[in-house]
């Protein structure tokens, strides 16, 4: 049995949310009613059975064989230059850091802009 008081105790709030102007369910329905139903058309028009799944090759892994370094490589690369820097700053001051960058920057330059300096066959 509760207690009458003169003072409201707090009550605990709900917390309700109703989407006014967007139901992803809904346009998700009708879009793929009318997908079908563009499909059907098609069917009734050409005569043939064209049914393709927008899912198929979706679980396939693409592997881009263009890229020169793996992950592990240039994790290594900047382990590499980052331990070197640092010795070299303990060992010979500020000086290693206009040197390393005196190194890596031309050889960054030459990697990002290969495909300008490379000649394009015909």
């Amino acid at each position: 049995m509760k207690l009458p008081s003169i003072i409201p105790l707090p009550r605990h709030q709900k917390f309700k949310i109703a989407p006014r102007f967007y139901d992803p369910i809904r346009e998700d329905i009708q879009d793929r009613t009318e997908r079908i139903r563009q499909n059907l058309k098609r069917e009734e028009e050409d005569g043939i059975f064209r049914y393709h799944t927008s899912i198929k090759g979706s679980f396939s892994r693409r592997r881009d064989e263009s890229v020169g370094l793996s992950e592990v490589m240039l994790r290594f690369v900047i382990i590499a230059l980052l331990g070197s820097s640092i010795f070299g700053y303990i060992w010979y001051g500020p000086m290693v850091f206009f040197g390393m960058a005196g190194i890596i920057f031309p050889i960054y330059l030459a990697y990002r802009f290969k495909d300008i300096f490379r000649k394009k066959e015909l």
